[in-house]
């Protein structure tokens, strides 16, 4: 190596690596709050199907039990 040469970027080699990994950890982290807001979406949208069925089916239900059924039936 030649002595004489400039150096340059003079930093410890965590700070490169935490550099370097920046973008992936970023994109990481995105990925991360897009999938748990999926997620999220995905749940509501089960209970509102959910919550559709039973009030479709209150009649059906309570019908039976007013007049005596045990089971709902």
């Amino acid at each position: 190596m030649d002595r004489t040469l400039p150096v340059y970027l003079v930093a410890a080699l965590s700070e490169l690596v935490d550099a370097s990994l920046a973008t992936d950890r970023f994109v990481t982290a995105m990925l991360a709050v897009f999938a748990a807001a999926a997620l999220l979406l995905a749940a509501v949208g089960i209970f509102g199907i959910f919550s559709a069925d039973v009030v479709g089916r209150r009649r059906e239900i309570g019908i039976p039990m007013a007049l005596g059924s045990s089971d709902g039936r």
